[in-house]
């Protein structure tokens, strides 16, 4: 099926027009509020969905603020009732909501390399997951910006409030390849029945806090069965008091206790000027690898500052990262793996150059003079010896190598 184009001013038109299976490629501009439809994908021109997904908006500053970022969406962005609905390689710059949920997502969809930037005067929660039994949230490669209440370090960038597992405890939730920057108080918020899922690699910076696993009485179930790993904390700034210098905690003193759920393999550096911190006693949570939290240290990214969360070499996390034979944080932050050196200089080249653009020159002549069969098979038969003069050069060429090596 051929893409559909769509622009600022068609787009609600053609998606509403795009039947299930079909791919509406957005040219660059501004949209207004981005139209889910049950089915359909829709990506920027230029955007390769076969290639890896999470590196676009994880790596250097793309997508910081919507840097470099073709389509931005200003408008409401629910998705309440399209399931199968697909979005790759998008902005969205949610500062003009007054709704409290600005991304709401009550069916199953998948999102890759899709930025946001959040903060407003009121209070706001980002992205909200409220998933029935069989609906799941696909995610790889989402960067947060500015999250909550300007001037207040408060809310979420993920809520996952309510996710119920498929069939056979299949995951309700897979989210993969996260940076948050300045994310609100918790950027990841697991409460009060989070159920089912993975949420990996990932790097909370400059937040109020980090994490939450929680639960709270009179709910029909609890947060469970939820695994968080391959993550980095670092940097706490202020938040209310009761967090302390916390990354990590359940702060429902009265909860019902959560069940079977992990953080595991992940770095929690600094904060507050204070080591970084995991809550003890999270009944419900095993904690497993936690590194980084006895001493207070410069996690190394390159410019975070900047939004350009790459690990330098000198990366206490990368450092740490190596020790356990794992990766920490999204793919694209990971530092530029060497260059491929170039190959051996092939000795025969030149000549194999020029022969090449002999015979190109005499197959032109030969369909220049078309029906002059004599001469057509004159040229050929010239052709077929020079071929073979070509071929016995290679071959003493290569075997004038191999002896010298």
């Amino acid at each position: 099926m051929d893409p559909i184009i769509a622009t600022p001013s068609t787009y609600d038109r053609v998606i509403a027009n795009a039947p299930t299976g079909s791919t509406v490629i957005l040219e660059a501009g501004r949209y207004g509020s981005i139209r889910w439809r049950s089915g359909v994908t829709q990506h920027p021109r230029g955007y390769d969905p076969r290639a890896p997904a999470g590196l676009m908006v994880t790596t250097g500053d793309r997508g910081h603020r919507g840097k470099d970022m073709p389509v931005w969406f200003t408008g409401p962005l629910w998705n309440k009732d399209q399931p199968g609905a697909k979005g790759y390689g998008l902005h969205f710059d949610n500062t003009g909501h007054t709704d409290l949920n600005t991304f709401l997502v009550t069916v199953g969809m998948e999102v890759r390399d899709v930025s946001f930037e959040n903060q407003r005067a009121a209070r706001n929660i980002c992205l909200t997951l409220r998933l029935p039994p069989g609906q799941v949230f696909i995610a790889n490669g989402m960067r947060f910006a500015n999250i909550g209440k300007n001037g207040d370090v408060h809310d979420h960038a993920i809520y996952v409030a309510d996710t119920q597992a498929g069939r056979d405890g299949a995951a309700a939730f897979d989210i993969q390849n996260v940076v948050f920057w300045r994310a609100g108080q918790f950027p990841i918020h697991l409460y009060p029945q989070a159920r089912a899922g993975r949420i990996a690699k990932f790097v909370i910076w400059q937040a109020g806090g980090g994490m939450v696993f929680s639960s709270e009485a009179g709910f029909p179930d609890v947060t469970r069965d939820v695994h968080v790993s391959q993550g980095i904390m670092t940097d706490k700034v202020g938040a209310p008091a009761t967090q302390g210098a916390y990354h990590v905690s359940s702060y429902q003193g009265n909860a019902t206790p959560i069940r079977g759920c992990s953080l595991a393999d992940t770095w929690v550096g600094q904060g507050l000027g204070t080591p970084g911190r995991v809550q003890s006693g999270m009944a419900g949570v095993a904690l497993r690898n936690i590194m980084g939290t006895t001493g207070i240290q410069s996690p190394g990214f390159v410019d975070a500052p900047n939004g350009v969360m790459t690990l330098r070499d000198d990366s206490p996390i990368l450092a740490a990262a190596r020790a356990a034979g794992l990766q920490l944080g999204p793919d694209g932050i990971q530092p530029t793996t060497p260059p491929v050196p170039p190959p051996a200089e092939d000795p025969c080249a030149s000549l194999r150059v020029q022969l090449e653009a002999v015979l190109a020159d005499l197959e032109q002549t030969r369909v220049e003079l078309g029906d002059s069969s004599r001469l057509v098979a004159e040229l050929t038969g010239d052709r077929d010896r020079l071929a073979a003069r070509i071929q016995a050069v290679r071959e003493l060429l290569a075997e004038e190598g191999a002896q010298g090596a």
